[in-house]
């Protein structure tokens, strides 16, 4: 059997963490010493099978799909931080997982967002009945952010990275109130033996400067976690770290720059193109 456990992480508004508990099937919600406040039973709400999570504000949105109980089933829901059921939305065939699906967001209007190919097209949930709207990308202060494979184009600045295979990509992790960004590169920097993934997170400034940078602790994970990084209301990185015994969540500390993962691999950056390192 492939190894699981808990799934993905949200950050709400008073710094309160939501773990998804995919073996359990519930949520459960930390205060930032640990403290457990609650635990949010999503049977008892008819939702099974989290498959993706995040937070806005004080709401919770999640993405279930169930495959293994008939019914198939395609739905975003939105929750309360206490667990009351507010609205879900069917996702209609043609964007379920064989079409590109792989996950949800929410941009900084509130919307929520299918997530097709890990952000390189967007469509917009417009109502219960599972109607959309198809997006250039995630809206903030006016400005459209989307990804172009190795680049992210945040509003009339581009940001671009190098790959050390050629494999990975960019993708963005949240916009600040200033316009900074955080965007994650991930970079496979060996496939022989074995496939090797750098993961880094990226702070960049609103012009296109990278201004610190955190390598994600991917490899001390005890299986894959999906939805594995969080922005907190605090402007700091949260990482959901599963170990044999427990389940860590580790905020990430930013360095000025990082060395490559392996020798000979390509540096960590990510800024503006045509920027000099």
């Amino acid at each position: 059997m492939d190894i699981t456990g808990p799934n993905a992480l949200a950050v709400l508004s008073d710094m309160s963490v939501v773990v998804a508990d995919l073996i359990g099937n519930r949520l459960l919600r930390y205060d930032p010493t640990g403290k457990l406040l609650g635990i949010i039973n999503l049977y008892a709400r008819e939702i099974v099978n989290i498959w993706d999570l995040v937070a806005f504000k004080d709401e919770l949105i999640l993405l279930e799909i169930s495959l293994d109980i008939p019914p198939e089933r395609y739905r975003v829901n939105r929750l309360t931080s206490d667990g009351k059921l507010l609205t879900s939305y069917d996702i209609p065939k043609g964007y379920h997982l064989q079409d590109g699906l792989t996950g949800i967001s929410v941009d900084c209007e509130g919307q929520i967002l299918l997530e097709i190919k890990g952000g390189q097209a967007f469509y917009r949930l417009v109502d219960p009945k599972g109607n959309l709207n198809a997006r250039n990308g995630y809206l903030c202060n006016g400005k459209t952010y989307r990804v172009e494979s190795t680049q992210l184009v945040a509003g009339d600045v581009k940001l671009e990275t190098q790959l050390t295979t050629g494999l990975g990509g960019l993708k963005l992790l949240g916009v600040l109130a200033d316009g900074s960004v955080y965007v994650v590169r991930e970079d496979v920097v060996a496939q022989q033996p074995v496939i090797t993934v750098d993961q880094t997170v990226h702070y960049v400034s609103a012009d296109g400067l990278q201004l610190g940078v955190a390598r994600v602790p991917i490899a001390e994970a005890y299986y894959y976690v999906m939805r594995n990084l969080a922005v907190g209301p605090d402007g700091y990185v949260y990482s959901l770290l599963p170990r044999p015994d427990a389940v860590y969540i580790v905020r990430l500390k930013l360095f000025k720059s990082i060395a490559p993962l392996v020798p000979n691999a390509v540096a960590p950056l990510v800024t503006r193109s045509g920027a000099q390192p």
